[in-house]
Formats: C-alpha cells, sequence, structure tokens
C-alpha cells in the first residue's frame, strides 16, 4: 500500500487538479481505482465529504482505510477532478470556527465541551455548570475580534496523512483541528451565533452561523428592523421594543373587549332561544331549525343552556341534500339518554350520529330532517 498525501490537506485551496485513474487490487482481489492526485474530502466523521466531478459530471467517491477509491466509468483513464467549492469554503470555514470557538470556551471559561458536529449542522454542547447565558454575547464579540484581526493560522505538524491535527493561532494557541484548513482567521468573515437552548440533560446546545450564512442572517434581521421602523414611524431601532410592548398591550385589550362583547352578544342568544321554548309539564323544549349556523355561537350557546335545569335543545341545521342536527339536554335529566334515543331511531332512518347521553351531533337526508325531530319530540315526551 503506497501512503497517501491528502491534497485537501497540503493545499486546501486547490479547487480542480488534471489526475490519472490507477487500478489496483483490493484485499479481495478485486480490481478497483484510486487517483494519483486526490483532492477531493472523502466521508469522515469530522468533516463533511466533497462534491466531487470528472470532466464536468458527478463522480462517486470512499476512502476504504487504505485508498481512496473512485467508481469511474471503464472507458476513462485520465480526467479533470473539480470540487464545488463554495460547499467546500463553507465546510471549511464552519470546521475552523467550531475548532476556535471550543477552543476559547475551554481556555477563557474553562467549559467542558459534551459534543459538536458541524456534518449537518454548526453546534456544540456546552456544560450549564460552566458558562452562562449573559457571557454567550461576550464570546461571540471576542470570536469576531479574533476574525477581524486576521490572524495567521498554521499547522504544527507537517504531515498530510491524517484528517484530524493539531493548529495554531498566534496569542491563541495551539487547538485540535480537522479537514481542509483556512490560512488566516479574516476568511471566516463574520461570526454570529444564532441558537441558544438548554436539552433535556440541562446543558446549553448552542449552534453558530459564519461567513455568508452568518451575513444574510444578519442582513435579513437588518431588514426586519428597517420593515418595523417603517411600520411604527420611528426613527430609532431602539424605540422598536417599547413600540411593540405598545401594540400588544392595545391587542390585548381588543381581545379582552371582544370576548366581552362576545360573551354579552352569545347571553342575549340563550336569552332569546329561552323565551321561545315550549313548555311541556316542568320542561323546557327549544326547538329551531337554522338555515345559516355560526357553530362557534351555537356550541357556547347550547352549553350555557345544558348547565340550566330542565331544558332539551333541538336544532335542524338544513344544508342541501343533508342535513345536520344537534340534540341536547340539561344536565339534572339523567333519565334521559339522547344517544340511546338516536340509536333507535337510526333504525328507522338513515341517520349518522356521535355523542353521548347529554349531547348528540348527527346527519340525515334533509327531506327526512323535519320528521326525525318531531319523532324525537315525541319520544322524548313519552320518557318525560
Amino acid at each position: 500500500m503506497r501512503i497517501i498525501n491528502f491534497k485537501f490537506l497540503e493545499n486546501p485551496y486547490m479547487k480542480s487538479v488534471r489526475a490519472k485513474f490507477i487500478p489496483f487490487e483490493d484485499d479481495t482481489g478485486k480490481i478497483k481505482y484510486t487517483a494519483d492526485k486526490n483532492i477531493a474530502v472523502f466521508e469522515n466523521d469530522s468533516f463533511p465529504m466533497d462534491r466531487l466531478t470528472y470532466d464536468g459530471k458527478d463522480l462517486s467517491f470512499y476512502f476504504d482505510g487504505k485508498e481512496i477509491v473512485y467508481e469511474k466509468p471503464t472507458d476513462i483513464l485520465e480526467a479533470k477532478f473539480e470540487i464545488d467549492w463554495e460547499y467546500r469554503l463553507t465546510n471549511m470555514q464552519n470546521a475552523l470556527c467550531l475548532s476556535i470557538l471550543k477552543k476559547v470556551l475551554m481556555r477563557n471559561y474553562g467549559a467542558e465541551i459534551i459534543s459538536s458536529t458541524i456534518l449537518e449542522n454548526s453546534s456544540l454542547t456546552i456544560s450549564a455548570k460552566d458558562i452562562s447565558y449573559t457571557r454567550i454575547k461576550e464570546i461571540e464579540k471576542y470570536i469576531n475580534y479574533l476574525i477581524q484581526a486576521n490572524l495567521i493560522i498554521n499547522r504544527v505538524d507537517s504531515s498530510f496523512d491524517k484528517i484530524n491535527y493539531i493548529a495554531e493561532i498566534k496569542g491563541l494557541g495551539k487547538f485540535q483541528s480537522f479537514g481542509p484548513l483556512l490560512s488566516r482567521s479574516g476568511e471566516l468573515g463574520i461570526f454570529k451565533i444564532n441558537k441558544i437552548a438548554k436539552n433535556n440533560d440541562g446543558n446549553i446546545e448552542l449552534s453558530f452561523l459564519v461567513g455568508k450564512k452568518a451575513f444574510d442572517d444578519y442582513q435579513e434581521k437588518f431588514d426586519l428592523v428597517e420593515n418595523l421602523k417603517s411600520l411604527y414611524k420611528l426613527n430609532d431601532s431602539r424605540d422598536i421594543l417599547t413600540a411593540s410592548r405598545s401594540l400588544k398591550m392595545k391587542f390585548d385589550s381588543l381581545v379582552k373587549e371582544n370576548k366581552k362583547m362576545e360573551k354579552e352578544l352569545n347571553l342575549e342568544t340563550v336569552n332569546e332561544l329561552k323565551s321561545k321554548a315550549l313548555t311541556y309539564k316542568d320542561y323546557s323544549i327549544i326547538y329551531k331549525i337554522i338555515n345559516s349556523p355560526n357553530f362557534k355561537e351555537l356550541k357556547f350557546t347550547s352549553q350555557k343552556i345544558i348547565d340550566m335545569d330542565n331544558y332539551i335543545q333541538i336544532y335542524g341545521m338544513p344544508n342541501g341534500p343533508t342535513s345536520s342536527f344537534m340534540l341536547a339536554r340539561s344536565k339534572n335529566l339523567i333519565s334521559l339518554n339522547l344517544k340511546s334515543i338516536v340509536d333507535d331511531l337510526s333504525k328507522q332512518f338513515d341517520i349518522t350520529c356521535s355523542g353521548n347521553m347529554v349531547q348528540v351531533q348527527g346527519n340525515c337526508k334533509t327531506i327526512e330532517l323535519v320528521k326525525i325531530l318531531d319523532v324525537f319530540i315525541k319520544k322524548i315526551k313519552e320518557i318525560l
């Protein structure tokens, strides 16, 4: 087995290269292909795998522990290898930023890093006892200071055969790094902590953005602030919070007033329905056909009347060929099981229904609606 020099470590800025495919025999005797120049990061546990093309076409590859293996077409012996540079640069920024962030947290705050990754998103988990939320902004400011200083970054070791290695920034010291390494801190552009939360274990989960993604996030927030200033007719963005609180108070007041008016209107409806109830013995029967029902209001008024003694409610709601009905009785009328009565009616009529002994809702043919409700009243009177 030959010693592999990973070109993505030796020259992380190499975007393309002309390379020859080299056949070799694996442990099983099968012929596979590597290349004389390997510029792409292969799949690993630390750094995202590069997106690679040969002569403009996608090229699949993997590291088998000994060689970088390319799944090449059989008729190709030489090709131009090219990586997706924007994707590589983003991953390089994330990797370096994560390394610096971990170094700062451990050196300046003595924080215990529980886990970290840049594979799906850029984040790390810190022991909650080691750092407080108030320190997070300090860290963000400090790392942006290191970025603006445009410090030189060096590898401590000179070999290029390991994806994890030790790097160094003057003034910050040595730190564990991985993958292709940027040469200056200024290439990170800008750093932003975009999410802080406590997980189920009580530890702090922190995710961050760097480079273009951080800039885009700041731009989005800036646009939002400008839009809010325009909406509230403000000159100073610092007044937005006060204006938002004032608007929230007005909104809450309107919601409260609306609920009060809604309650008053519903009570009027309750009293109107009660006034038109039919009297049978000591009971009151509310029977009404509603052509354009407000179901929210009907539910509210029905529930109010259910809480009153000796009321039976019967509502029919025509709607094309199929109609709805709602039946209810007062809680004190425990001898009436409305669900049982409607189940019996379903043997005579085409009815679908759901509910319980106190309240039932159902559907039937419009042509049978009035007849069903009349039979229901008759059965109620027989029980009462």
